[in-house]
């Protein structure tokens, strides 16, 4: 198929002009799943790209304001080299989105970091995302050692109260970790070494949140701090400028404080299973489905 032939394809799903009793929210995509995973595509035209799984399972990338139209335009992913001319790092990109079997927002990170440390997007990009994959497994780390610490807290008695974070790095530390969790393990009729399997894999599954303590703060968590922060910065700028201007950053300031509100209430449902470990390990199987949709709610609302 041609470029012309693809471009003339493409569906335009410009929505029709809304009757004033309409809902505004009805002129938006009615899930996390339609409107798509956000893709750092360097391509200016592609710059506010998402890809997301259309009919039939076919993969799908939604393009808002294409060469300044109005609405959204959308077409089959493995089109999208035949119709725009790609740079190396979008090429890559593109290359291993046709592969992924899910396209959520953490799958598609994932691929896009893989490919910005290579350097083909640049120097900066490289950099960037080399510090930021290393501050994301130093915190990831830390954080599964400090669940096993507040776990010890919690569960293990009188006997490791005094037990210091660091003690659990030598041998000496775990096994006295492990008898103290032998207790709790008899109690609820639950071997100590599936204690320890489940607050592994409890951890690395609440990583992208973290715990609330230095070092420990997963991107997700670090993320909504960032916002927040940047919602701060925009309302103050704005206070300085013309009426217009205010306006429009007074509406971003309200949306952004908004999205850090509802995210930081899921937040603190995981930091409240986090503090209640005894109920998470008697129940494992459910509370390992609840974090999965709470991590993964996250994400999604978080996305872009």
């Amino acid at each position: 198929m041609t470029k012309q032939k693809i471009v003339q394809s493409v569906s335009h799903k410009t929505p029709d002009a809304p009757q004033a009793s309409e809902h505004p929210l009805a002129c938006l995509p009615q899930s996390f799943l339609l409107r798509g995973a956000r893709t750092p595509f360097t391509s200016k035209s592609l710059r506010y790209a998402r890809v997301a799984e259309g009919k039939g399972g076919r993969a799908m990338v939604n393009l808002p304001g294409l060469a300044g139209g109005l609405g959204t335009y959308e077409l089959p992913l493995d089109t999208l080299r035949e119709v725009f001319d790609l740079s190396v790092h979008d090429r890559m990109l593109f290359d291993r989105l046709l592969e992924l079997e899910t396209l959520r927002p953490n799958t598609v990170l994932e691929q896009a970091r893989a490919v910005a440390i290579t350097g083909v997007g640049g120097i900066e990009l490289a950099r960037v995302n080399n510090a930021r994959g290393q501050e994301e497994k130093s915190s990831r780390e830390l954080g599964q050692l400090a669940v096993l610490h507040q776990a010890l807290l919690q569960l293990g008695g009188a006997a490791v109260q005094d037990m210091k974070r660091e003690e659990l790095l030598t041998m000496e530390g775990q096994i006295r970790a492990r008898k103290a969790l032998n207790r709790f393990s008899s109690e609820h009729k639950v071997a100590n070494d599936t204690i320890i399997d489940s607050l592994g894999e409890w951890s690395k599954m609440s990583a992208p949140v973290g715990l609330a303590l230095d070092g420990c703060q997963g991107p997700l968590r670090v993320l909504v701090r960032d916002l927040k922060k940047f919602a701060s910065d925009v309302e103050e700028w704005s206070n300085s400028e013309q009426a217009d201007f205010r306006f429009m950053a007074g509406r971003i300031s309200s949306a952004t404080k908004a999205t850090c509100e509802h995210a930081m209430k899921l937040i603190s449902q995981v930091d409240g299973w986090n503090n209640e470990l005894g109920k998470v390990l008697t129940n494992w199987e459910r509370a390992k489905n609840d974090i999965a949709k709470m991590i993964d709610h996250l994400w999604w609302l978080l996305d872009g």
